[in-house]
């Protein structure tokens, strides 16, 4: 592991405990808790008259290590109470990026749809 790879699992670690939130990841009948941090995504598209199109998306980084599954559509995550799903962001991009060059962070893009049942 060189020093760039071991200082941004240290960071990850740090944020993990001081900078996250408390969760619960479910997948199908598959249900993880852990914690995670939130974070943003700036989305750009043009519509069919060619104008130019700005959204954010709320995006939960959570550490590869604490979810035991690859994240896709339709996956849901409570948090304080809402629920969120994840989301593409568009035809040619996934529901979920590596947040660094390690693999140690996804960024997962969702969508708050609600208050959780």
């Amino acid at each position: 592991m060189n020093m760039l790879s071991k200082g941004i699992t240290w960071l990850a670690d740090k944020q993990a405990v001081h900078a996250s939130v408390k969760l619960k990841y479910c997948q199908g009948d598959r249900t993880f808790k852990m914690n995670a941090w939130l974070g943003h995504t700036k989305v750009e598209t043009t519509d069919e008259a060619g104008f130019k199109l700005t959204s954010h998306v709320t995006d939960f980084l959570i550490r590869s290590k604490d979810l035991p599954v690859t994240p896709m559509v339709g996956d849901e995550i409570f948090m304080n109470g809402f629920r969120y799903e994840v989301l593409e962001l568009s035809s040619d991009a996934e529901c979920w990026c590596w947040s660094d060059p390690y693999q140690t962070i996804y960024r997962i893009h969702v969508k708050n749809i609600g208050r959780a049942k």
